[in-house]
């Protein structure tokens, strides 16, 4: 335990905590936005949702366009492995992908350790795949 404590600034919280998105266009994504460094704003995106990152890259490329910025959200923006995939809650993941095929248990999971990275759900893929499915399409090499 340390005897010095850090003071927490604005630009903290954005590491470990993910604040919702506000979805109008009059303002910035997030509040305090503007005053984060562009390495905590980079720390934060694996956290939201693709709808979230659209707004967050809307706002940035009409404000501050920081390349750096710009190329972390280009990286992360891509379609969901299964429509609303981001609005599933790690409980209801696996009832959504009952049936799901080889190629698709492979999207999920790729995007899964892009994103979210919960260990529950990838051991729930890598299940999946040994269970009826391609399992070389869905084993976890790491």
């Amino acid at each position: 335990m340390s005897l010095f404590r850090r003071r927490a600034t604005s630009d903290d919280r954005a590491i470990g905590e993910v604040p919702p998105v506000r979805h109008d266009s009059n303002g910035a994504p997030v509040d305090g936005y503007d005053s984060l460094k562009p390495d905590k704003i980079i720390a934060s995106l694996r956290g939201y949702s693709q709808v979230d990152l659209a707004a967050i890259e809307d706002y940035e490329r009409d404000n501050a366009n920081r390349t750096v910025v710009l190329d972390k959200l280009r990286y992360l923006r891509t379609d969901e492995p299964v429509e609303g995939y981001d609005e599933l809650s790690e409980d209801e993941i696996p009832d959504a992908l009952e049936g799901a095929d080889s190629a698709t248990l492979a999207r999920v999971r790729e995007y899964e350790r892009k994103f979210k990275r919960r260990d529950s759900v990838l051991t729930h893929i890598a299940g999946a795949g040994r269970n009826g499915h391609d399992s070389e399409a869905v084993a976890d090499d790491g």
